[in-house]
């Protein structure tokens, strides 16, 4: 458990210590500053944050994990058929997809443009919706598939 001081007036945090043992100066110095400690709280971490408005932590969704792949491993899960298609496409959203490959060393599988952009794919009947799953599953490491 964990100790909490945050302006008793906005709820700021502007102290944490991550055990109920660490020292904390005494409740009327804090006080006198316009801070309040509570303790016995969870500690901080990826699905714990300070809530302000209610001066307690809260449970949150840690967010995604990112999964970096480099670009062209990733355009080398598409089938050549289904590349040549893509590629080949005159629609203005699937270009501007391609452009942005085009552009890009590294690609994030887990970034709303990505899903974005395969589930567009999709829907111009570009993409197998069966294949998505294979196109955009987290890669094993930085450099393979």
């Amino acid at each position: 458990m964990a100790i909490y001081v945050y302006v008793t007036a906005t709820g700021v945090l502007q102290s944490y210590c991550p055990n109920d043992t660490d020292p904390v100066a005494l409740p009327s110095v804090l006080a006198a500053n316009g801070l309040t400690a509570v303790s016995g709280l969870p500690q901080l971490g990826p699905t714990v944050a300070w809530d302000p408005v209610n001066k307690t932590t809260k449970t949150v969704t840690p967010p995604p994990v990112p999964q970096p792949l480099l670009t062209g491993i990733w355009i080398l899960r598409f089938t050549p058929q289904e590349f040549q298609a893509i590629a080949a496409s005159t629609d203005p959203t699937v270009q501007q997809f391609m452009y942005a490959l085009n552009h890009t060393t590294q690609i994030d599988l887990s970034t709303q443009q990505m899903i974005n952009g395969v589930n567009f794919l999709v829907s111009v009947n570009l993409l197998a919706s069966s294949r998505v799953a294979a196109i955009m599953a987290a890669p094993a490491s930085i450099n393979g598939p």
